[in-house]
């Protein structure tokens, strides 16, 4: 029997987004790549919708972009973690100051840290964690997607330590 080699265009484009709710999400990985601008970092996390019959493994995608950190502290809330506070120097101003980052290390990090997509594995806190976050439907050049609105704070005493920062409620664009 001879077997065709291709696919339809509904194979490659993949299953429909899942409709607007609030679903548990569980982090399955990092795929940090630097931005097209080079000035900037894209973690491009993999998330995957658990406890949910009807969507249950179904993949979502955040870039998740070092100069939009809002988002990122957001999610690693959402986790039940804290970003960790770390001394690096301003290339700017050359003066050493405090930033928040992403928990946890990337495999290799530290023999290429010009170029992320080298790294290896994430080892952290956030392997595996799940949390709660809003999907929303959105569309882009023609095509749907799911992207996540909001992430849900799990952090205990979250808005008691710091009542100035507010969490986003919506961080879709447009």
């Amino acid at each position: 029997m001879a077997y065709q080699i291709g696919a339809s265009r509904q194979q490659l484009s993949g299953p429909p987004p899942v409709p607007n709710n609030i679903y548990t999400l569980q982090l399955t990985g990092f795929r940090p790549k630097l931005s097209k601008a080079g000035d900037s970092l894209n973690y491009n996390a993999e998330f995957t919708i658990i406890n949910d019959p009807a969507f249950e493994n179904r993949k979502v995608f955040a870039p998740f972009n070092t100069k939009f950190f809002t988002a990122i502290r957001d999610f690693v809330h959402a986790t039940g973690n804290e970003c960790e506070l770390v001394k690096v120097v301003n290339p700017e101003t050359g003066v050493e100051e405090e930033q928040f980052t992403l928990p946890g290390i990337f495999e290799n990090a530290d023999k290429q840290p010009d170029n992320p997509e080298t790294w290896g594995k994430y080892l952290g806190p956030l392997n595996n964690a799940t949390f709660k976050a809003e999907l929303v439907t959105t569309e882009y050049q023609g095509k749907k997607k799911n992207e996540v609105r909001c992430y849900f704070c799990a952090l205990a005493g979250c808005a008691e330590k710091d009542p100035d920062m507010q969490h986003s409620k919506n961080l879709v664009k447009g």
